[in-house]
């Protein structure tokens, strides 16, 4: 299965930031537990490309992304660990084209149709519509009218009260964060239960909007 395959048939993408590597190791853990496949670790993480190895090596079914990629020098540096996909907040032409010339996936951010257009035309595959939660799912409904050959990918402000909403809307992935309960304090036993519990609820939701 390839990542575009694999994006569509995971489509929670769990979003883990500026994490110490232990605490996303552990995180990642937990979200494969709870049924997530598919995770972005940005860029101003800590040791990003050992701990991308370290993920890739552990999780073969996992597909790992990386976030935050604004520069040529990041994306190269990336490139270099095998990354899945990439990620960014913004449309940087010069960074899509790269990206997608390495057979990797991008995923750049946009927030108008006219940025969701000009990244599509420029490679990219999906494209990230950010922040979601200020356009709301209806946008999603809507920018598929005229731009129905774009897959979207909405981000900012998902969780399990509006991921269905998403779908419904047509969305083709989501980047998810702050639904899981996860931040750079430890992560012990508790709070490792509750990431798991928060994504079993989450993928439940996808499984059955999947099946119908």
């Amino acid at each position: 299965m390839n990542t575009l395959e694999h994006l569509k048939k995971y489509p929670i993408v769990a979003i883990l930031r500026r994490l110490p590597q232990e605490n996303c190791l552990k995180a990642v853990q937990a979200l494969y537990e709870g049924g997530i496949r598919s995770v972005e670790i940005t860029a101003d993480s800590e040791d990003i490309v050992s701990t991308i190895g370290e993920i890739k090596m552990r999780y073969p079914s996992m597909k790992v992304g990386a976030g935050t990629v604004l520069s040529m020098d990041m994306a190269e540096q990336l490139l270099n660990c095998h990354v899945d996909f990439m990620l960014s907040p913004v449309v940087n032409k010069e960074v899509i084209q790269k990206v997608v010339l390495n057979d990797c996936i991008m995923i750049p951010g946009a927030f108008t149709p006219t940025e969701v257009l000009e990244a599509f035309e420029a490679g990219a595959q999906i494209i990230k519509v950010f922040p979601a939660h200020l356009l709301g799912s209806k946008f999603i409904k809507d920018i598929s009218g005229p731009l129905p050959f774009i897959p979207c990918a909405p981000t900012g402000g998902i969780d399990s009260s509006n991921i269905l909403e998403y779908l419904e809307a047509g969305a083709y992935c989501l980047g998810v964060s702050s639904a899981f309960p996860i931040n750079g304090e430890t992560i012990g036993d508790f709070e490792y239960q509750e990431i798991v519990k928060k994504a079993l609820e989450i993928t439940l939701i996808v499984t059955k909007f999947q099946e119908g």
